[in-house]
């Protein structure tokens, strides 16, 4: 099992329009995406450096295709 962080939509807000967050992904053996950590990502570090690894990481996300939350199973 892998994961990584990835934008999910979430629930609709005011009618048609959903949220996007990032959230912490895991993938079964095949890389399919299975679950996900029910709370967002928060960008923490202990240095500035840190920080921007941080970032980076989850500015990433933005060119992978977002996922339903929908269609994965949430964990606590």
């Amino acid at each position: 099992m892998s994961r990584n962080y990835r934008v999910i939509e979430l629930a609709p807000f005011h009618g048609e329009h959903f949220l996007l967050h990032i959230h912490e992904v895991y993938y079964d053996d095949k890389g399919k995406p299975i679950g996900y950590i029910t709370d967002a990502v928060t960008a923490e570090a202990k240095s500035i450096e840190g920080m921007h690894c941080v970032l980076d990481r989850m500015r990433d996300v933005s060119d992978k295709p977002i996922l339903k939350g929908s269609d994965l199973e949430k964990a606590d």
